[in-house]
């Protein structure tokens, strides 16, 4: 008698057994992308662009950009104030989306994926423009690498919803470099603190609010940043949510500017060409399929992605997007390495308890700043609040180290 079973290499689909030759999802192998030789350096390692050195010469140095006047000294009160009201918003959003009385990160609530044997390492031809902290020619360093969901709740990764990665690139000697990215455009939402606050307060609205909660949050837009605002900023983030594609082949940025070198810069973290975008079988429609997605990509082979750099189009505007060109000045290689998935949620568990990546974590004192008014005003104290109020405590920064 024909039977049809459910099997369990393969939980997420029925398989009828009596079909002779069938395939089972598990025996696909996971989509994993080589890298052309022409794209390597000698070491291996990506390489930056032909042509990259003359294409970085023409950006603007650092101190070519105008400075916000919210930035300038004699706007320290501004400052505090914006500040203070962030914190403010972070500390009620992360008591709204508590669970069971426990508040956690107000944002990127949930670790999708996690590892501390990344490898990061930079192109031995790195223009001397973009040199800084372990920005140098030929440097190779561990990195731990989070992948996490944007939203303040845990939500099944069958949700559409931003990403993020955070990267700490470690010396293991006491040097540290925080970079985050988030998937979406490649400028911010938000132009500037102030109308980052209201989203923010939207976001608060909007949190265990239900129907109700996103009406009030719409209502409130509207009245403290207009029909055409906040039609944008509505805009900007259904563009940016996504479901059903690996993390892997998403586009991060980090969507404000930095120092980089002499220049002022956005990076941005892109996963090599071509690289397949839908889950592998077994991860599809479950309710942790991205990080099982990334395990099973990783027991066939390195998951890399190349670090990219385009000149910041300025400092008023933060929804502005760089115009490029991107030019790789460093990579993240995920090598391969055949783990479970239980494995891999202890230690997304671990690091999601410990870490508390931020920019401001810079290799040395004055390399790598974080610029703009997202960073120059909230980001700081915000970052700090949410370790505080989830008992998370990052200084000095962790390096973990659990093989995986």
């Amino acid at each position: 008698m024909a039977t049809t079973k459910i099997i369990e290499t393969a939980p997420l689909h029925g398989i009828d057994l009596t079909v002779s030759d069938v395939r089972l999802p598990h025996q696909e192998p996971a989509p994993v992308r080589s890298v052309a030789p022409a794209r390597l350096d000698g070491s291996g390692a990506l390489a930056a662009e032909p042509g990259a050195t003359e294409a970085i010469s023409d950006w603007r140095d650092t101190a070519d950009f105008p400075v916000p006047p919210r930035l300038r000294p004699d706007a320290e009160q501004e400052r505090a104030r914006l500040s203070s009201q962030s914190v403010d918003i972070m500390t009620a959003l992360q008591t709204a989306a508590a669970l069971n009385g426990t508040r956690d990160r107000g944002f990127q609530r949930k670790t999708l994926y996690a590892t501390t044997t990344g490898v990061f390492r930079a192109p031995s031809n790195l223009p001397r423009d973009l040199h800084a902290g372990p920005f140098t020619p030929g440097a190779e360093y561990r990195a731990i690498v989070r992948f996490a969901n944007a939203a303040s709740t845990a939500q099944p990764d069958t949700e559409p919803d931003q990403r993020a990665v955070g990267v700490r690139i470690t010396d293991d000697a006491g040097r540290v470099q925080d970079l985050t990215f988030t998937s979406g455009a490649a400028g911010n939402h938000a132009r500037d603190a102030p109308q980052f606050n209201s989203t923010m307060k939207a976001t608060l609205r909007m949190t265990g609010g239900g129907l109700a909660g996103r009406v009030i949050a719409i209502v409130g837009l509207l009245l403290r940043e207009g029909p055409r605002q906040t039609l944008r900023l509505v805009r900007a983030r259904r563009s940016a949510v996504d479901s059903g594609v690996s993390l892997a082949a998403l586009r991060y940025y980090s969507r404000s500017p930095l120092e980089m070198g002499t220049k002022l810069v956005h990076l941005a973290l892109l996963p090599i060409d071509d690289t397949a975008e839908a889950l592998v079988h077994e991860a599809r429609g479950a309710r942790d399929g991205l990080g099982r997605d990334l395990c099973l990509r990783r027991s066939e082979g390195d998951v890399r992605f190349r670090i990219a750099a385009a000149e910041a189009p300025g400092l008023d505007d933060m929804s502005r997007r760089p115009r490029g060109p991107w030019v790789t000045v460093g990579e993240i290689t995920l090598p391969r390495q055949r783990t479970s998935e239980a494995e891999m949620l202890n230690v997304a568990a671990r690091l999601h308890g410990e870490l508390a990546m931020h920019p401001f974590n810079v290799w040395e004192p004055g390399t790598l700043v974080p610029r703009g008014e997202l960073n120059e005003i909230l980001r700081g104290p915000v970052y700090a609040a949410s370790a505080r109020n989830s008992g998370r405590s990052d200084d000095p920064p962790a390096t973990p180290s659990y093989g995986l």
